[in-house]
């Protein structure tokens, strides 16, 4: 007579039996398929800016992560055509990463750190964030959800002596953003949506002398459950006034976009001719933001874009306690003769 199974062991035998029977049903696995293409299937169509497929396009780079194995599966088990439509989606996001992993080669010319960071109403760590600011050697900084209080934290953890100058619309909660320099900054309208958009004009040194570089501080409005109306309204605030700057000026635009390259508002900045800096320097995908502090961020909302007069060496991106938001470090490069 065999010896009995433990609990342990019963209870391992109980799951792959149950496993089995749920594999040997046939609308299973299309089903889990199904689920799991979901949101590269609305990257396809274009998420309309509507409220629902902006957030389900959201996790577009979790579902491919579930998909690779379920498409494996489904060729395992010889379920052709659930395991081919599979394929063919995971072989489409490929297609849609491989630009993040070829880099273009900078321009020759000076180079420029920008960095930007979201401090989640001003609770993120202000000596960590200092500490990166002077790791980094940053020469720009882009700050969003910049509350009173962290404008005082900051200064007080000593950026003000590293970056002295400062174009500054601090507000309560997610409102308020900042811009801090390392050299003279001529300020530049407020662009206000449902948040505080601050950007001035920095005074680059170069070998040929000083150069004005445009930088504007970014936060559209997410959008909601039920509706995307400002989501969409801030965005083409945001599209409408970058059409609208000088082509000659060198520019770069970061902050919290509060859209991926998978969503269609973003995508639309992109086809106008900005550059984004971990596609430019060839760093591969960056994650800068989840909706919870114990998931690793898997989709970058934080951005930093820059025009034709701009390149990119690379890019770096970190976590700060206290802020759902990763840091993200480019080392721009400010191209002669542009």
């Amino acid at each position: 007579m065999p010896p009995r199974p433990d609990g342990a062991d019963a209870a391992r035998d109980r799951l792959r039996r149950l496993s089995r029977r749920v594999l040997r049903r046939r609308s299973i696995l299309p089903a889990l398929v199904a689920v799991a293409a979901g949101p590269s299937a609305v990257r396809i169509t274009g998420d309309g800016d509507h409220a629902w497929p902006i957030m389900v396009v959201t996790f577009v780079p979790v579902a491919v992560l579930a998909l690779v194995p379920l498409t494996v599966l489904a060729c395992l088990l010889r379920r052709w055509r659930t395991g081919a439509v599979g394929a063919a989606l995971v072989a489409l996001n490929g297609l849609w990463l491989a630009p993040l992993y070829v880099a273009d080669d900078p321009p020759p010319g000076t180079d420029l750190v920008a960095m930007t960071i979201n401090l989640q109403y001003g609770l993120a760590d202000a000596t960590e964030v200092v500490t990166a600011v002077r790791e980094h050697r940053v020469d720009v900084l882009g700050v969003t959800e910049l509350t009173p209080e962290a404008v005082t934290a900051l200064g007080a953890a000593g950026l003000d002596d590293l970056l002295p100058h400062r174009v500054l619309n601090p507000d309560v909660l997610a409102h308020g953003s900042g811009l801090w320099a390392r050299w003279p900054v001529t300020p530049a309208e407020e662009w206000r949506g449902i948040h505080r958009m601050p950007g001035g004009t920095v005074a680059v040194p170069t070998a040929a002398g000083p150069r004005d570089v445009a930088v504007r501080v970014a936060h559209p409005f997410r959008t909601s459950r039920y509706h995307a109306r400002s989501y969409e309204r801030d965005h083409r605030l945001l599209r409408e006034r970058l059409a609208g700057q000088p082509g000659d000026l060198p520019a770069i635009v970061l902050g919290d976009f509060n859209a991926s390259r998978d969503h269609t508002a973003f995508r639309r900045l992109l086809s106008d001719g900005w550059r984004d800096a971990p596609e430019y320097a060839g760093s591969g995908f960056v994650g800068t933001w989840s909706p919870r502090y114990w998931i690793p961020h898997f989709v970058q909302l934080d951005h930093i874009l820059f025009n034709h007069r701009l390149g990119a060496r690379s890019t770096a991106n970190f976590e700060v306690s206290g802020t759902d938001h990763g840091a993200l470090v480019a080392r721009l490069v400010l191209a002669e003769g542009r």
